[in-house]
């Protein structure tokens, strides 16, 4: 969704985009829109789970934005682990960060139970706080003092204190905006007004309805504290230093880091004895510490003197310099270190490795009752719980592997477990799709072959070469990959897989878009909205699937991928195509399935297309000719 790549941090951000619900009314539009998280007040708590790291999340955002969280964060975090008894969150930092980012105030995620108010349904962008109301003044007098169309005051009843500079929206039916440079308090120019004034703000293009919300969404007066907090260079790079200073031989600075970099810098000429004063090792301590706007500071230092020498302070400062731009160079040019993973036994050396061209099929639902002898596919992947479906495929001599939902809790992992434990007949093989899955069935079946899902996003070969370590049967990489990137790969012993044709998964929510009407009864398996159509500003369909059981939903792309031209993936270790299904009937499975058998594992040039079902349909050649961004 969006055409660019989460997974590469370049995410086209479709989730703030406007979509409806086809059939179905929602209290607002941006149905996919997650308010910021926020979690000041959990993190005794977080603290306690053994947590020793927290990640401050700021893409795209500010230096003003990152000096806020980062400053409130440290706050509590300190006050967390110094009097637990007297934690409190204060109304006002909470206010501060909803001042600099929020979408309408904030959400603990996951964190303390699912959040009910998890998504921002009126507004996808920064809110701020509300500063007020539109009300209409009594003998109000508009003024213009500029000649452009941007010259309208609107009268507002403040609930925050505005000032000259400060942004300010209104929520108008659509969205007026400005920064105010007009404020009249009783008919007089004012550069500030608090909460409980009714003033006169501008310029907006046009009038505003009464008993419109107003918002603050830049206070000028906390960016010019926050920028100069930001601008304050804070070195974070420790490092040591020892300097020589005797006479007759030439100075000597060297500065390590604690990546064992090293830079030695020399002095032009010897050191004399001193006529007055030496140059004491206090001194050089105290010009080396000057370390100015580098990131660099001396936690630190050995000066080793025969306390008669003198030099210059210049030249201990340009040592220095010099030495810290040389330790800069080094770092750079540091060679990124590698994980090797080692070559040890893993519970589960189960490696089944076949090099046959095949055709796979993915149920995403119940399979249809299909004849038999109808489908030409030699693997099938499919939830252990469609039972019935199994064991007709097993009697038809087709492999059958479990597959293994992508997301899943603790619990619910346990519960895959125990239903693939209780298969009449064992699986031919299990799918995962994530690092955990995989571990836990390597436990729990360590004699049954492992393909890995794209879902766990292998993009190359040191990828694979890290997951080797559990002998996986084969692997579906990334669906981002094109042709290019996969040859790349094809020096991998273990045989790929490659999505051809079907409806492809592009994001996972924890919740279901349709419960945003109002009326969600949490009865999803009841619920005839629990599948459906979001539709996008272009009027693209993208089918949404909640499952009733995992209380997940899936949406999938607005396009079936269909690939007619199989020559791409020739010398790429690609052995096996798979075919999504979703409501596709039982012939128009079968007539699929013969296509891609006769033009792969037959290896014809041609096919039969008896498919006359996607005529109207529409196709894409997922990113394998162009990539992703």
């Amino acid at each position: 969704m969006g055409g660019r790549s989460g997974n590469r941090g370049r995410c086209a951000q479709p989730c703030r985009l406007p979509y409806r619900i086809e059939g179905l009314p929602t209290s607002g539009n941006y149905l996919l829109s997650p308010k910021d998280l926020m979690t000041l007040e959990l993190l005794p708590d977080i603290i306690d789970t053994g947590v020793r790291a927290l990640k401050i999340e700021g893409r795209m955002k500010s230096a003003e934005y990152v000096a806020a969280t980062v400053m409130i964060y440290r706050k509590y975090v300190d006050l967390a682990l110094s009097d637990r008894e007297s934690y409190k969150v204060e109304p006002e930092d909470i206010r501060l960060l909803e001042q600099v980012f929020s979408r309408g105030g904030f959400t603990t995620g996951y964190l303390d139970g699912k959040d009910k108010k998890l998504i921002s349904i009126e507004h996808p962008k920064h809110w701020g706080v509300r500063a007020g109301t539109v009300v209409r003044l009594k003998g109000e007098v508009k003024k213009s003092f500029y000649t452009d169309r941007e010259n309208t005051l609107v009268g507002v009843k403040l609930d925050e204190e505005v000032n000259i500079g400060d942004g300010i929206e209104i929520w108008d039916g659509g969205i007026l905006s400005t920064v105010v440079s007009v404020m009249l308090r009783d008919g007089k120019h004012v550069k500030s007004a608090l909460p409980g004034s009714t003033v006169l703000l501008g310029n907006f293009r046009h009038d505003a309805r009464p008993g419109s919300p107003v918002y603050k969404t830049s206070d000028r007066k906390l960016m010019e504290f926050l920028s100069g907090f930001a601008s304050k260079n804070v070195p974070m790079v420790p490092v040591k230093g020892e300097f020589r200073l005797f006479k007759g031989e030439k100075p000597l600075l060297v500065v390590t880091d604690y990546s064992q970099n090293t830079v030695s810098i020399e002095g032009n000429e010897p050191c004399q004895e001193a006529l007055k004063k030496p140059l004491t090792g206090d001194r050089i301590c105290e010009q080396l510490k000057k370390t100015g706007d580098t990131p660099y500071y001396f936690d630190d230092v050995r000066v080793l003197t025969d306390n008669k020498s003198f030099i210059p302070v210049s030249v201990v400062n340009e040592m220095r310099r010099k030495a810290l731009t040389e330790l800069s160079k080094k770092r750079e040019s540091m060679t990124e270190r590698r994980f090797i993973p080692e070559n040890t036994y893993f519970p589960g050396n189960a490696m089944y490795l076949s090099y046959e061209r095949k055709i796979s099929l993915m149920f995403y639902k119940t399979p249809p009752e299909l004849p038999p002898g109808s489908i030409t596919a030699d693997r099938v992947y499919i939830r252990p719980e469609h039972t019935d479906a199994i064991e007709r495929f097993q009697n038809e001599g087709i492999e059958v592997y479990a597959a293994i939902p992508a997301v899943l809790t603790d619990r619910q992992m346990d519960m895959y477990m125990k239903r693939i434990h209780l298969m009449k007949k064992r699986p031919d093989g299990i799918l995962v799709g994530n690092l955990g899955a995989l571990h836990r069935v390597r436990e729990e079946f360590p004699d049954i072959p492992v393909v890995l899902d794209y879902t766990m996003n292998i993009f190359n070969l040191p990828a694979i070469a890290l997951i080797s370590r559990y002998r996986p049967s084969g692997i579906m990489p990334s669906l981002e990959l094109n042709f290019e990137a996969l040859r790349d790969m094809e020096s991998c012993d273990i045989p790929m897989e490659a999505y051809v044709y079907g409806s492809i998964p592009v994001m996972t929510l924890e919740y279901c878009p349709a419960s945003n009407n109002g009326d969600c009864g949490q009865k999803c398996g009841v619920c005839g909205n629990k599948q459906g159509y979001l539709t996008d500003h272009t009027g693209r369909r993208f089918m949404y699937i909640t499952d009733p059981e995992l209380g997940r939903t899936t949406v999938y792309n607005s396009s079936i991928m269909m690939m007619d031209d199989l020559t791409g993936f020739e010398n790429t270790g690609v052995k096996i195509l798979r075919i999504g299904i979703m409501d596709e009937r039982p012939d128009e499975i079968t007539n699929i399935c013969n296509y891609y058998r006769e033009l792969w594992v037959n290896r014809k040039t041609k096919a039969s297309r008896d498919l006359l079902f996607l005529k109207n349909k529409s196709l894409t050649h997922g990113h394998y000719y162009r990539g992703v961004e």
